[in-house]
């Protein structure tokens, strides 16, 4: 569907009447993909990216895979907007966390409660600790932001960044935060990420209904760290967004956190890898007898 047909479509939809009981019973009953062949987008939410960002090959890694598996990668330009907007926050908790390690680490040597503990090796190691710690670089130095533009610009690589229109669509964002309609009803009570939830929620069902469709290919992914009942409210996603999804983009929706996509990742490369050994030991298996070719008769 084209961009304008497909936001027309999505703002029609979020607006008009409709009766629920059929699709909401459905969406109780939608149950996460087995492997990737059934899958057709993932979206990625801001959570996800900051995730991403402390671990650049694996994120490399999953671009490359979803897209060698044919399945569109959705980054919600709210999304990218949030990321830049917090950039600088995730580098800080990141640095943070790595001198709190280290910080441990010493503590844990300065005790040397184990017995045979070789006391010069230690002080060394101590040294080591003290030199890594005072060489980590500030969190405002171009290392850092290098780390946050090497995952955006690997990810838009591959992903496409769709973005409905804040005018046309804020009346409804205002709405649905007033009836508590998720997702981001859960941040009603701050006011600078009131209306962000909704807005990465419509880019990416208009990301959806820009994907070319697969028959054999009925489900989408929204990759999410975040816990709470506006988007996670038991099974695998809110209903009430599962239903919606279904009602506008016409498939069905998953709400996954990245570590329960990573065990998707896991078991469909553990699938693929069972399917090529049974390939290879078809191919393996003993051919005929020599002498037993069709026309030869053995003597």
């Amino acid at each position: 569907m084209e961009l304008d047909a497909a936001e027309d479509h999505l703002l029609k939809g979020m607006v008009r009447p409709r009766e629920l009981s059929v699709s909401h019973r459905e969406a109780l009953k939608v149950a996460v993909p087995r492997s990737l062949s059934e899958v057709r987008a993932v979206g990625l939410d801001t959570n996800v990216l900051k995730a991403l960002r402390r671990e650049l090959a694996f994120a490399e890694e999953l671009f490359v895979t979803l897209g060698l598996s044919n399945v569109a990668i959705i980054a919600p330009s709210q999304v990218i907007t949030e990321f830049w907007n917090n950039h600088e926050t995730f580098s800080k908790e990141e640095w943070n966390g790595f001198q709190s390690d280290l910080s441990g680490l010493k503590r844990r040597l300065a005790k040397g409660t184990l017995p045979g503990y070789n006391q010069d090796l230690i002080g060394e190691i101590e040294a080591l600790v003290d030199k890594v710690s005072d060489g980590l670089e500030d969190t405002k130095t171009p290392a850092h932001l290098q780390k946050s533009v090497d995952l955006i610009q690997s990810l838009l690589e591959r992903a496409t960044v769709p973005q409905v229109s804040r005018v046309r669509f804020a009346e409804i964002a205002s709405v649905r935060l007033f009836n508590k309609t998720p997702p981001g009803f859960e941040d009603e009570k701050d006011k600078t990420a009131a209306g962000g939830d909704f807005y990465a929620w419509c880019d990416f069902m208009l990301g959806a209904l820009c994907v070319e469709p697969e028959a054999e290919r009925a489900q989408y992914l929204l990759i999410t760290n975040e816990l709470k009942a506006d988007w996670k409210s038991g099974g695998r996603g809110h209903p009430a967004l599962v239903e919606e999804f279904h009602s506008l983009c016409g498939g069905q929706l998953s709400i996954l956190t990245l570590s329960e996509l990573r065990k998707l990742l896991k078991d469909n490369e553990a699938t693929l890898g069972a399917s090529t050994g049974s390939a290879a030991s078809a191919d393996d298996s003993p051919s005929s007898p020599a002498g037993a070719e069709e026309g030869v008769v053995a003597e």
